[in-house]
């Protein structure tokens, strides 16, 4: 295989330099908002070309994504646990490879049943755990926000994803330095409604509930570290025992008053670790304000609809997204990546794929909670919040538990909504003892699957509700 000696790609008078893994297999750069028959011709062509200069017999995605996804799990599991193992090492090897491919079928005494996925909980380790957990976070978050918003009747949640300069961005390797932008983001929101820290870090005037989470990668570019930060809050404000709602439309003022204490709070803190050009930071400073309208959405859909798995969101769910096509036998792949509105094409090795991963998968402490939604618990009655241990309350015969196997597939279907095809998981199971005939296997929906979308770790897991008979604060402005 070539390795391709120039790193700069062109599209009319567009150039575009690339310092990514693997190589530039095609010339082609196109606008990412063309439609996608177009995309997909695009890529057919690309495809086309790879096997005739190349000799790679690509296959898209959605028809191999279960055999690349396995092949790479046997790839990183030999990785890891090679050599004279241990007996405890042998246990992990065999948990990380067939994490999810076995589980358990329960029976209790009202003739209920519900099956069970056996995960590794490996959670730097394993993708699909990692995911899994983030996915349970944001849920958690979802809900705790979701209840809040019932009780006071506040219409909409606030999001802003804050971004750097690319020179900054490039400086920042550890999460203790990108920890501290992101609690410069907050303090920026919170300076906003006058509910900043003081010197002893109290809270003056108050305080509303914010949720701030680090990006260290591009969403796009997956491979390129590109720290931002995604802050959510709610403009409820909690003084003492009386909640003011302080939520009012933003206008064009308004935004460039969340570009302008940005770029001071960056440059601010970008001093402060020595960074170089952080005396040239602009007085301005990107910040995308969003909301989402909430209430109208519970009354509309019967959920609130926060859209949180994207921003608490694992980033190697971007990465996987890039693959397009993928060449078993060689264990190449066909990636497409997205630089100032315009797509690309990357060939990348399965070994380059997990190189990206095992950056991601050392990813810790990327979220954090401010405010009334820090030790939630105390705030909640205050906020008309009733918390809650979630018990599990079916108990299972262990005498009548039969063991299960799981498979996956992968299809491609066209989403009306979103007008784009997606790749949708379908999940089948069968007892463990009839796994050899084709008419046993069902398909089940994995959400009904207990550990299959989500999973919460360790820590406890509670609910929220409306406390009985709450009436919700003034609308305020």
């Amino acid at each position: 295989m070539q390795v391709s000696d120039s790193k700069i790609t062109s599209f009319n008078d567009i150039k575009m330099s690339y310092s990514g893994p693997g190589w530039l297999p095609v010339d082609e750069i196109y606008p990412s908002d063309i439609k996608q028959d177009q995309k997909g011709k695009i890529l057919n062509r690309a495809i086309t070309q790879l096997k005739q200069s190349e000799g790679l017999d690509l296959i898209k995605k959605s028809k191999v994504l279960g055999r690349f996804r396995y092949r790479v799990r046997i790839k990183r599991t030999d990785r890891i646990y090679k050599g004279n193992l241990t007996l405890s090492d042998k246990d992990k090897r065999r948990f990380l490879i067939n994490c999810r491919v076995f589980g358990e079928r329960q029976h209790n005494k009202k003739a209920e049943s519900r099956d069970i996925t056996f995960a590794c909980s490996q959670y730097s380790n394993c993708p699909s755990c990692k995911v899994a957990y983030h996915n349970g976070k944001a849920l958690d978050v979802a809900h705790r926000f979701a209840a809040v918003i019932q009780a006071n009747k506040s219409k909409y949640l606030r999001k802003g994803v804050f971004t750097l300069p690319e020179n900054i961005r490039d400086q920042l390797k550890t999460s203790k330095q990108m920890a501290a932008f992101r609690a410069r983001a907050i303090e920026v929101v919170n300076k906003k409604y006058g509910c900043g820290k003081d010197y002893k870090g109290v809270y003056k005037n108050g305080m509303i509930g914010i949720r701030g989470v680090i990006h260290p990668f591009s969403s796009h570019e997956p491979f390129k570290d590109s720290p931002h930060f995604h802050v959510n809050w709610l403009a409820l404000i909690l003084s003492g025992d009386e909640v003011i709602n302080a939520d009012r439309n933003f206008n064009e003022d308004d935004l460039r008053w969340f570009h302008r204490e940005w770029a001071t709070e960056a440059k601010k803190e970008a001093i402060k670790q020595g960074l170089k050009g952080a005396e040239d930071i602009p007085d301005h400073l990107t910040v995308k304000l969003s909301w989402v309208p909430a209430l109208h959405n519970l009354a509309e859909f019967n959920q609130a609809r926060l859209r949180f798995w994207y921003d608490e969101r694992s980033q190697l769910e971007d990465l996987e997204d890039c693959v397009k096509a993928v060449d078993l036998d060689k264990e190449m792949i066909l990636m497409r990546f997205q630089r100032d509105k315009y797509d690309y094409f990357a060939v990348w090795s399965i070994d380059d794929y997990m190189t990206s991963q095992d950056r991601m998968l050392k990813v810790k402490g990327n979220t954090a909670s401010y405010g009334f939604l820090r030790r939630f618990a105390s705030f909640a009655p205050t906020l008309g919040v009733k918390v809650w241990r979630d018990k599990d309350d079916f108990e299972p015969i262990t005498a009548l538990s039969e063991r299960i196997q799981f498979k996956r597939r992968y299809k491609s279907r066209w989403n009306k909504d979103k007008r784009r095809a997606e790749i949708v998981a379908c999940l089948y199971v069968t007892k463990l003892t009839d796994q050899d005939k084709p008419e046993s296997w069902k398909e089940v929906d994995p959400w009904t699957v207990r550990g299959e979308m989500l999973m919460i770790g360790s820590k406890k897991r509670y609910l929220y509700g409306v406390e009985p008979g709450r009436s919700p604060p003034d609308r305020g402005g």
